[in-house]
């Protein structure tokens, strides 16, 4: 993808709906489909980039942005659970089980946040 693939920031600021959003992230988790989210990302990342080098980001578009990006971190780390399970996941039982679940969450935590940081832009 090049810089002018991504999505336009401020056409989405001022005409965004929470409910799509919702709705987006959503379809995503029901498909478990974890490509769409980075993409989204992946898009809104360049979209950023575009806006802060034409000098138009402000600190209620950059709150905003912040807040998009976190939504699909979240629901990625929420496809990641639903498709690896592991009993450290559910804190009520987890002391019931080893400390060696507790090991293969964090791994698998760790794993999410390097997909995330590789694919970043």
């Amino acid at each position: 993808m090049s810089r002018r693939d991504g999505i336009d920031l401020m056409k989405l600021y001022t005409k965004a709906d929470n409910t799509a959003w919702n709705k987006m992230l959503t379809r995503c988790v029901q498909n478990r489909d974890i490509n769409a989210l980075i993409k989204v990302r992946y898009e809104l990342q360049v979209g950023m980039a575009n806006l802060a080098s034409q000098k138009l980001n402000r600190e209620d578009i950059d709150v905003w942005f912040v807040r998009l990006l976190k939504s699909i971190e979240k629901t990625a780390k929420q496809i990641i659970r639903i498709k690896h399970p592991t009993p450290g996941d559910n804190p009520l039982i987890a002391k019931h089980y080893g400390p060696e679940w507790l090991a293969v969450k964090r791994k698998r935590d760790k794993e999410l946040m390097r997909f995330l940081s590789r694919s970043a832009y």
